[in-house]
């Protein structure tokens, strides 16, 4: 029987290191055949944010970073470090990656093909219900007009996702340029690339009622620098056009 293997459960967690936390980087992926789910914690400048499959990005709070420590600790995952085996009798099952960063410098790196560690089915159930059980903050909805905090180029720099996969922009009433394209949505980035005869690529990690820009491989816009973390909010929703 051909074993079938999904992405399933891939959390990251990526924080600088505050007062009562130890963890630096987390990394967990687990596939099997069921359908796909997918959490990542990551640092939005100073904000640990959420995101969950299909919906987009949250912030969290401080309690649950530390139950997500407190889980790591419980169940000896510090112990997995060095484990990487595979049950070959085993055709349809699990696989799993694993990945942590401490502060002290100490790492974790384990995986498994049908075969894990101690106390593997505990943390995997207590990380998931942590955080599956936090409410979601959004529908996931994307398409929509957005305006940039920061000064436009003479006026409202805006940014428009349409429902049908292209998207527009505006700077400002002193741009002579109205730009355009196409816009995708994988994990929780929003690509866009443009087509009104510039090549600019850029990358924005899409929250409730905003966007935020991901400086780290974009081009960027042609009047207007926008910051890393800089954010568009939402104006008004769109329909596809």
């Amino acid at each position: 029987m051909r074993k079938r293997i999904c992405l399933g459960l891939v959390l990251l967690l990526c924080w600088m290191s505050c007062a009562g936390a130890e963890i630096v980087s987390f990394d967990y992926a687990y596939s099997t055949d069921l359908p796909t789910v997918h959490y990542e914690i990551f640092r939005l400048g100073d904000t640990p944010c959420l995101w969950r499959d299909r919906t987009l990005a949250q912030p969290v709070d401080a309690e649950t970073l530390v139950a997500l420590e407190e889980i790591v600790e419980r169940f000896e995952m510090r112990s997995w470090d060095g484990f990487d085996r595979s049950n070959p009798y085993v055709m349809d099952g699990e696989m799993f990656r694993l990945d942590i960063v401490f502060a002290d410098g100490t790492e974790v790196h384990a995986t498994g093909d049908n075969a894990f560690p101690q106390h593997y089915r505990e943390a995997v159930a207590a990380i998931t219900t942590l955080l599956q059980d936090l409410p979601e903050e959004s529908d996931g909805t994307v398409p929509g007009t957005y305006r940039y905090e920061g000064e436009g180029f003479g006026g409202d720099f805006t940014l428009t996702l349409l429902e049908d996969g292209t998207y527009t922009f505006y700077e400002g009433l002193l741009s002579s340029y109205m730009g355009g394209g196409e816009w995708s949505m994988e994990q929780r980035f929003i690509y866009l690339s443009e087509a009104n005869g510039l090549s600019l690529y850029n990358t924005l990690i899409p929250m409730k009622d905003t966007l935020v820009f991901v400086a780290e491989g974009s081009d960027g816009f042609l009047y207007v620098q926008v910051p890393d973390g800089g954010r568009f909010v939402r104006v008004q929703d769109t329909a596809s056009e």
